[in-house]
């Protein structure tokens, strides 16, 4: 089934409008294929993480079961997969669950939601349409209530042999909705449940057992902080146990607003208490005044939120608690790490214990705003930091046993530094032949074994192994420079600083032999000037950071004999397994990917099949796109532009297309690349300016008196040939040049920007116009585009398109419009689609409109029937 996004997050990211209609589109299928739960007598325990429809009632409407059963609400149920986390709703939820027993005898179940602080569950059980089982618990009724006496809600029902039913679950609670369910066969959860039980109560006797000793310890020492740190502990017992039920089953299972209210007092109070142990264990009021009256301050803070959670609405009381006591954990911890800066010995020992502490409190504080959308681990995150910060105070105990053994330690040490040094021989000799000469790092050969090594200790699922290649830019210049003797000493010199950058890298593996006990080297020296190291990481978007993070390492100044040097770096990244099933094919595309990086604007790539220039496919494609380019095998389409106030005709923007004839249409972004890398770009942009400048002439022929834009490349502006390929084409076809308008993108114009400007001007000295196209999706320099001369200006379509029902893209619009026409230039916007867009665009004064509302792209006999049916033909004033 087709997992989709985080439903919590879902509810909080502003996503762009396309990727709420693909998410909708997602959405539709994933209800189409929702998927049936098999109960299987040969598995005891399902987590239910899919199979799972939702309904939400709102807040002025209460459902039957009888209505959410009827056909009419088929198309209002959505599906949802993992955990289900809604945060803070209030409404009522039903949830639909198909089941399906496939063996021939009766199945009993127990389903468990096991998230225990649910305001009210109704569950309901259907066979053949029949109503069979109905419960109704929650923690607003009596724990005696339940169907089975458990802290969680456990629903027992049986499921008839080889019969379909279904599970109608409506859910309603006042703090934070999520439904964690899992499927038991009952002699498992009672195993399971048992083995809970014993856990929690593991718990709970390591905290009170602390927390007696630390009252203790104060009777003895007196020292202040440890009554606080004492409360803190049973501050948490009753918080923790009231946030697992165990209050509720054990001590109050009559008394369900006891329950609640405890919930809500137990928290603020606890963090009151450790508000205050931390100002006594740090010295805030002799070491850090300010501190100290910011924490006293949180700690009054918490107080009303104390009363607050006995005498508010408990939805209310419970999120301004949670969110404050999450503030509030910053806070200290952050005093913590002020005072331990400031030299506090206690500092220390509070930032490592009370971070892990405060780090489950603030998970499950997420958790329960449903920020985190998982439960299982997540919701054991408070009992671990409760539990390692009282092992780390008893470490601080634990000093003086230290000093102790220290003295062995040391003897023991001098024998282990020993054994060291003579493995280090060892390995040195083992390493001789896989070490690079010059600057003794690893070389090919142990790269490609480390590698192998690498993929196959790889997990099956989750891991990605990234090997990058760094290069050293313009490094001959240096050697020419310098002599090799110097050279060589730089390359080592950057080889070392590199290396130790690479080990640095949590992510990072180490390069080194297999008998070695502890390598030291994560960069190998591949060849010349070029290294490479290695990575895992879960997520492959956290390359790039990490290829800066190089980049800006090598480029760092150095000083060396005398001199200030600094050396650039390309980087190049490919992917195990999802580019490369091997290691000679990861080496490969690692190159290729540095090869492709621009190494003047952005000199970091991460390898694409598709940009990958040696790949069969796209030599074939190179091949055929130099023949359609000779045979005259592709094609123009001219769209419409008109004027925005008046609507009258004002020019035609060409577009190229190409028909193949095995493959079909290919579309531009796919052989535009092509024709870039493989230096065919000259020829194509001869190809079209000659037809769009030729089809201009016979629309002026036919009295279609406008301008005709023709999109350029960045390997335009480079080519030495370009201008005069313009000129003598504009001669060849006796067009006016003010007619031609040459669009260049906003990112390509600042590109290498002396040159591009000296091109652009010397365009413009020929009366050709100039336009930035997808103005507002690039990162150019109001400071930069003010220099060039540019007459038009382009708003993405990517903003025009949805401005009709987007306050957003109608804001930027409106901004790029009053900027642009406040600087002299003349407004396009393209991707109009509606006529509320359009007329938006001219009560904000947009010059020339263009769009599928307006007009398609249309072939060049079409294009001008269509400006001559449509009366708008122009007079030529421009």
């Amino acid at each position: 089934m087709l997992r989709l996004p985080e439903l919590s997050m879902v509810r909080r990211l502003p996503v762009a409008w396309p990727a709420i209609a693909v998410g909708t589109l997602l959405i539709a299928w994933a209800t189409c294929a929702q998927t049936t739960i098999e109960l299987n007598p040969e598995q005891p325990r399902f987590m239910i993480d899919e199979g799972v429809e939702y309904l939400i009632e709102g807040p002025d409407r209460r459902l039957s079961l009888d209505d959410v059963r009827s056909p009419e609400r088929s198309d209002d149920w959505t599906a949802i997969s993992g955990v289900i986390n809604f945060g803070f709703q209030r409404d009522a939820v039903w949830y639909r669950l198909d089941l399906r027993n496939t063996t021939p005898e009766s199945l009993t179940r127990h389903l468990e939601i096991r998230y225990p602080l649910l305001t009210r569950v109704d569950f309901h059980h259907v066979v053949d349409d029949q109503l069979v089982t109905h419960y109704a618990t929650g923690l607003a009724q009596s724990f005696r209530e339940r169907p089975i006496n458990y802290r969680t809600f456990v629903l027992p029902f049986s499921a008839p042999g080889d019969s379909s039913s279904q599970i109608y679950l409506r859910i309603q609670t006042n703090g934070s909705h999520q439904v964690p369910m899992v499927i038991w066969d009952p002699g498992e959860f009672l195993q399971a449940a048992q083995d809970d039980l014993l856990i929690h109560g593991m718990f709970y006797g390591t905290l009170l057992i602390m927390a007696v000793f630390v009252l203790l310890l104060y009777a003895s020492i007196r020292e202040r902080s440890l009554i606080y740190f004492s409360g803190v502990l049973f501050g948490l017992v009753i918080s923790t146990a009231a946030l697992h039920g165990t209050t509720f089953q054990y001590l109050l299972p009559n008394s369900p607003q006891v329950q609640e209210r405890l919930m809500l007092t137990a928290i603020p109070m606890t963090v009151v208490f450790f508000c205050m142990f931390c100002a006594s264990f740090l010295q805030l009021g002799e070491r850090l005044p300010k501190a100290n009256r910011l924490v006293v301050g949180t700690a009054g803070c918490m107080l009303i939120a104390f009363v607050a959670g006995a005498l508010l609405p408990y939805h209310l009381a419970a999120e301004a608690i949670l969110w404050l006591s999450a503030i509030v954990c910053i806070i200290l911890l952050a005093v913590g790490g002020l005072s331990a800066l400031r030299g506090n010995r206690n500092g220390i020992y509070f930032v490592i214990a009370w971070s892990t502490l405060l780090g489950g409190i603030i998970v499950n504080v997420l958790n329960l705003g449903g920020l985190t959308g998982r439960y299982g681990i997540i919701g054991m995150s408070l009992e671990g930091g409760a539990v390692f910060a009282a092992a780390v105070f008893a470490v601080a105990l634990g000093e003086r046993f230290r000093r102790e053994t220290a003295a062995w330690m040391r003897e023991h040490k001098k024998h282990l530094t020993s054994l060291r040094r003579q493995r280090e021989a060892e390995r040195q000799v083992v390493e001789s032949a896989r070490q690079h000469r010059l600057t003794g790092l690893p070389n090919r050969v142990a790269l490609e074994q480390c590698l192998q090594n690498q993929i196959n200790e790889l997990p099956a699922a989750g891991q990605h192994l990234a090997l990058v290649m760094l290069h050293l830019k313009n490094f001959d210049d240096l050697n020419r420079t310098l002599g090799h003797e110097y050279a060589d000493q730089l390359l080592t010199t950057l080889a070392r600083r590199l290396n130790d950058g690479v080990v640095q890298i949590p992510q990072s593996m180490t390069i080194a032999p297999s008998s070695s006990d502890k390598p030291d080297h994560a960069l190998a020296h591949v060849e010349g000037v070029t290294f490479a190291c290695s990575f895992t990481v879960e997520e492959p978007e956290l390359m790039t950071s990490i290829m800066q993070h190089l980049a800006d390492n090598v480029q760092q100044p150095l000083d060396f004999e005398q001199m200030h040097l600094s050396v650039g770096v390309v980087c190049g990244c490919a992917y195990y397994p999802d580019d490369s099933q091997d290691v000679g094919t990861l080496l490969r595309h690692a190159f290729i990917a540095y090869g492709s990086a621009d190494t003047d604007v952005r000199p970091l790539a991460i390898y694409r099949h598709d940009e990958n220039l040696h790949n069969a496919h796209r030599l074939t494609l190179m091949t055929d796109l130099k023949q359609a380019i000779d045979n005259d095998n592709l094609s123009l389409v001219f769209q419409p532009q008109v004027r925005g106030d008046s609507g009258e005709y004002f020019g035609m923007e060409t577009l190229l297309r190409w028909e193949h004839p095995r493959q079909g249409f290919i579309p531009p972004d796919q052989f535009i690349p092509v024709a870039e890398r493989s230096g065919l770009m000259p020829a194509l942009t001869a190809w079209v300016l000659d037809k769009a400048l030729a089809s201009h002439k016979r629309f002026e022929q036919a009295g279609l008196l406008g301008t005709i834009s023709v999109n350029i490349s960045p390997v335009n502006l480079r080519d030495d040939g370009f201008l005069e390929l313009v000129r003598s084409t504009l001669e060849k076809h006796q067009v006016e040049p003010h007619r031609l308008v040459l669009e260049v993108t906003e990112t390509a114009a600042m590109r290498e920007f002396e040159r591009t400007l000296k091109v652009l001007r010397s365009l413009n000295d020929l009366n050709i116009q100039i336009s930035i196209d997808d103005f507002g999706t690039g990162h150019s320099s109001l400071a930069y585009l003010r220099r060039l001369p540019v007459q038009e200006i382009k708003i993405d379509r990517s903003f025009v398109m949805e401005m009709d029902r987007n306050q957003d893209d109608l804001t930027i619009v409106r901004t790029i419009i009053d900027m642009c026409h406040n600087l002299g230039y003349r407004i396009v916007a393209e991707g109009i689609e509606s006529d509320r867009s359009l007329q938006l665009l001219r009560e904000m004064g947009c010059d020339v409109a263009q769009g599928y509302f307006i007009a398609r792209p249309l072939p060049p006999d079409q294009a001008e029937s269509w400006v001559q049916q449509s009366g708008t033909q122009h007079s030529g004033e421009q």
